[in-house]
């Protein structure tokens, strides 16, 4: 398309190598136990079906599935410390499945709830909301991140556009994460939506001098005004 540079064939040659190689180190290993974990689960399912007692294989399962779990998140994580909490939440829930454990636990924790606003809130649903949290948070981050990476290579948007965009991209993904990770745990977000509505229309109206000039401020950037 016109307008738009063409990056050097190094660049990308550069790009496709270093993705490669990182796909063949840290995913590729995974396949096999990842098949092997697709038969194993596909027998449990065939011996629950037939009423044949499958303990052994199911005990295989949890832990082929915590293992999986612990490594891809060694892979894709770049937390050290989430990673470690990941791995241990893995194979705590793989123990309780084993032992058939499972299904109470999140029975109990269900019903250890309160009404806050008509809504029950469980300490099952915290738990839930702050899983999807912190993984909608690390799937905004990636993709802002990978956006800022590919917004550097255009030298048509002039460096501060560029940082613009850039915060402007993380800012929208990351209230998206947490918009959906609200809903995700049962919450009506209509009065949140009318709460956050009138604040953001006080705030404006204290602040509209501000406002104004961030806005011009941004429109001057975008312009290449200065």
């Amino acid at each position: 398309m016109a307008g738009i540079r063409r990056l050097p064939e190094g660049h990308h040659l550069d790009w496709i190598v270093h993705h490669r190689s990182w796909v063949a180190e840290r995913l590729v290993p995974l396949i096999t136990p990842t098949a092997w974990a697709i038969g194993l689960w596909i027998s449990v399912a065939v011996a629950e079906r037939v009423g044949w007692p499958d303990l052994v294989t199911q005990t295989a399962v949890s832990l082929l599935l915590a293992w999986l779990v612990i490594r891809l998140a060694a892979a894709l994580v770049p937390y050290a410390a989430l990673a470690r909490l990941i791995a241990v939440l893995a194979w705590v829930v793989a123990a309780l499945n084993i032992t058939h454990l499972l299904s109470p636990t999140l029975d109990f924790l269900d019903s250890v709830a309160i009404i806050v606003g008509g809504l029950r809130v469980s300490i099952l649903t915290v738990i839930r909301g702050v899983l999807s949290l912190a993984m909608l948070l690390w799937a905004a981050t990636v993709a802002s991140n990978l956006f800022e990476r590919r917004i550097t290579r255009f030298s048509e948007i002039t460096p501060r556009a560029r940082v613009l965009l850039g915060k402007l991209i993380k800012t929208t993904l990351v209230t998206l994460a947490v918009v959906l990770s609200l809903t995700s745990i049962g919450l009506d977000l209509t009065t949140f939506a009318l709460f956050t509505g009138a604040l953001g229309v006080g705030v404006g109206l204290g602040l509209q001098r501000t406002v104004s000039n961030l806005f011009s401020g941004i429109v001057l950037l975008l312009d290449k005004s200065i």
